[in-house]
């Protein structure tokens, strides 16, 4: 427990982040976070509305400089001149609207138009972006600070004609609009035209490439993205030779290790089966082998990363295996080590991999396995990412392998994905009934990961 008092001392008289309280205490981010939402602890601007005049009238600062003089985020700024009634400064003599045409030319060029009148800088004025087409009231003083085409920067106002105009111009008539649109994360019905199911995404996770449920375990790959999966599997030992159909047609397979060419179906491979003539070879090997000649393979592959607890009864009978860097202790079948599967804890997706590289090369600051304590299905379930922007959590983000959408032996078939669904089902209606944005990235979505967290970002 974190004592009220401390943590007040700490956030707020020292000014320390999150972060650094967690690293003093001994704590995660989180928990810091979590026990400072429990206190309501929030730093507040103990600033004056004369002091505010002062700054801003008779300094004649920005609220940007006014933000960097206090320490504190522009957004606080300008609410609390909102609160203490701290109207804009008047300009030193009107402007006439050719004087306003002026300031926005030296300002944008031509890629923006003044359309009206020009009357003060807290009247409205009517601007159109050229570069879209698109066309707004502005507020003028805004504008010459910075502001710019709401449409562009995300911030326009969506109504269920611009989402369905979004939506055709996306899929055209694939999928339509059924229900009414309320905003990014609120879930609107849509039907599938092409096999009739009506599912209800959140919006924003729809513009970002989520589609129909019932189509997405069918979604073709290409043949080079069933050989990534092949290579990620099991690197080099095999090769795709023939040319990808859909998972239950079979293809041609070349073994490197023994020079064999068969064919199996894509599902049964990425399940775990592998050459016919070695594995007939196993088995047959296999029968007669003991728990010390199973130990000595293992040995031969990992040293003493991995020692096996259990008793070796055959190769499809799990045996306890205990991986000595984590100190987990799990059950695998041998055949399955022996053809590289590997700590189930300590295993890393490719995908997730990628998104931890994407944000740390934007430079944002974030925190992998963030749970809430209210977030859980028996367990407390935790979030693969959670996006932090001025110390406050912005965005989740769930990277959703193989497992998430079709039955995986080595994870534990038809059970283990029923187990997944309900977890993703829970976390997805908690970010909503909290009001926090999740951006669900699929597999086959692996090559444009950074462009999917670019433009949600932007559209944050």
């Amino acid at each position: 427990m974190i004592k009220r008092e401390v943590l007040k001392h700490l956030y707020i008289d020292k000014k320390l982040s999150d972060r650094e309280i967690g690293k003093k205490l001994g704590k995660s981010r989180q928990t810091i976070w979590k026990w400072r939402q429990k206190y309501n602890i929030t730093r507040k601007v103990n600033v004056s509305k004369e002091d505010f005049e002062h700054l801003y009238y008779d300094l004649e600062l920005s609220q940007a400089e006014i933000a960097e003089r206090l320490n504190i985020a522009v957004s606080t700024v300008c609410r609390k001149m909102k609160k203490l009634n701290i109207k804009a400064r008047k300009p030193n003599k009107k402007r006439t609207t050719k004087e306003f045409k002026n300031e926005i030319y030296n300002l944008v060029g031509k890629e923006y138009q003044v359309l009206s009148e020009y009357k003060n800088n807290k009247t409205s004025i009517k601007m159109k972006h050229i570069t879209c087409g698109y066309e707004w009231e502005a507020n003028p003083i805004s504008f010459l600070r910075g502001t710019r085409c709401p449409k562009c920067s995300g911030k326009a106002k969506k109504n269920t004609d611009i989402f369905k105009k979004e939506v055709f111009e996306l899929v055209e008539d694939e999928y339509e609009v059924l229900g009414e649109y309320h905003g990014t994360q609120v879930p609107i019905k849509m039907i599938h035209n092409e096999c009739d199911t009506i599912f209800t995404p959140q919006s924003s996770n729809f513009l970002q490439g989520a589609r129909c449920p019932n189509c997405a375990n069918n979604q073709k790959k290409s043949t080079e993205e069933f050989k990534e999966e092949v290579y990620e599997l099991v690197g080099s030992e095999y090769e795709v030779l023939g040319k990808y159909e859909n998972n239950k047609t079979k293809i041609k397979l070349l073994h490197n290790e023994c020079c064999n060419t068969y064919f199996v179906t894509p599902s049964s491979f990425l399940s775990g089966k592998r050459c016919p003539v070695c594995m007939k070879k196993e088995q047959t090997d296999l029968k007669t082998k003991s728990t010390d000649e199973f130990i000595k393979e293992v040995y031969d592959l990992v040293e003493n990363e991995y020692k096996i607890i259990g008793e070796y009864i055959k190769s499809k009978v799990p045996i306890k295996i205990k991986h000595m860097e984590c100190g987990n202790v799990f059950e695998m079948r041998p055949n399955n080590f022996l053809l590289g599967q590997r700590c189930p804890k300590c295993y890393v997706s490719r995908g997730e991999a990628r998104v931890k590289e994407i944000l740390e090369q934007l430079n944002l600051d974030y925190e992998r396995e963030f749970m809430f304590d209210d977030c859980k299905n028996i367990q407390l379930l935790p979030f693969d990412f959670a996006i932090f922007i001025e110390n406050e959590i912005r965005m989740l983000i769930e990277y959703d392998g193989r497992q998430h959408f079709e039955s995986i032996e080595f994870f534990g078939g038809d059970e283990y994905l029923n187990y997944v669904r309900r977890n993703d089902e829970i976390k997805t209606n908690y970010c909503m009934e909290n009001n926090l944005f999740l951006l669900r990235i699929p597999h086959w979505k692996y090559n444009e990961i950074e462009g999917l967290i670019i433009k949600t970002l932007e559209n944050l």
